[in-house]
């Protein structure tokens, strides 16, 4: 649809043009509160793997989480080939950091040992089956999240006409790319000894973990390179939510569902600062409410998106 509709709100866009204003208004909220969430889920990851990096405690993790979105915005602004090329470098380092996990996975993997402890079997109904696996389809938003934003940045090609052969690419390249990942990563997972951390199910970054486990915990110098390239991987994350997230607001604010302000342009990046501004500062304030509340000793963001992995 980007490559027939190439404009600013992607499904937003399409849901208006194919079933009315009606739809898209539904479309268009859900998007918004999708991105609100998600966005507000990176950004008390990108506070915490900080904390983790400085070896300081959790509680000062919503101090770098908005340290961390002064920056995204700023990025966010300015906009272009800098916006890009900032998301380009800090997506290549973190693709480095899976390729040393699945190079220290593989030399520590053994499947004839590892792979039963990892997943045991346990003899369990349909309905509970049903039960685990509906719990786990939140996750799945993290897939469409990799990849939604090509179509949101449609509207702002250089060369329109390059539009419905680029976007299709992208978006079959992207999805490629995120599933030769996911497989490669659950298999060496699978392999590794996870015995010393209680069990693969119990934890919480496997990434990180893994590479403690294959290079020792007593290398102080390895984990603390380790954590500081995790931050730049989480902080990879946050600028194209940010964007995608923005450009919802924008679309919605020019079709005259949201007020015009959300809709003004940098008047020197040209840019939709109003909206990415305010989409970021909401889900700043969502995420420190929802790291107050507390449901014992469950992070509320982690009840809310149903990713707590004992309960599955």
């Amino acid at each position: 649809m980007a490559s027939i509709i190439p404009l600013a709100g992607a499904g937003y866009t399409y849901a208006r043009g194919a079933f009315g204003p009606v739809a898209g208004w539904f479309v268009g909220m859900y998007e918004i509160l999708e991105w609100t969430i998600d966005l507000a889920g990176v950004i008390d990851a990108a506070g915490e793997t900080v904390c983790n990096a400085l070896d300081m405690d959790r509680k000062y993790s919503p101090i770098f989480a908005v340290l961390a979105v002064l920056l995204v915005m700023w990025v966010c602004h300015v906009g272009g080939p800098f916006f890009w090329k900032t998301c380009m470098v800090s997506a290549i380092i973190a693709c480095l950091l899976l390729a040393f996990f699945f190079i220290c996975g593989l030399t520590n993997a053994s499947y004839s040992n590892n792979f039963a402890a990892n997943f045991p079997y346990v003899e369990q109904t349909s309905t509970e089956v049903a039960r685990k696996v509906f719990r786990l389809l939140p996750l799945s938003v993290w897939w469409l999240i990799g990849i939604e934003a090509v179509p949101f940045c449609s509207e702002e090609a250089k060369n329109e006409k390059e539009v419905p052969r680029d976007v299709p690419r992208s978006l079959l390249r992207g999805v490629g790319t995120l599933c030769c990942i996911t497989f490669v990563l659950m298999m060496i997972a699978a392999g590794m000894d996870w015995s010393s951390v209680g069990g693969l199910c119990g934890v919480k970054q496997p990434l990180v973990e893994g590479i403690r486990i294959a290079l020792g915990y007593d290398n102080y110098a390895a984990s603390r390179f380790i954590n500081w390239i995790v931050v730049i991987g989480v902080f990879a994350s946050l600028p194209p939510i940010a964007y995608s997230g923005g450009r919802a607001l924008f679309a919605l604010s020019r079709a005259g569902y949201l007020p015009n302000w959300l809709s003004l342009s940098h008047p020197k990046y040209k840019t939709p600062y109003c909206a990415e501004t305010t989409i970021l500062c909401a889900s700043t304030v969502l995420m420190i409410l929802l790291n107050v509340v507390k449901f014992g000793d469950l992070n509320a963001y982690e009840e809310f998106v149903n990713l707590d992995r004992k309960s599955v």
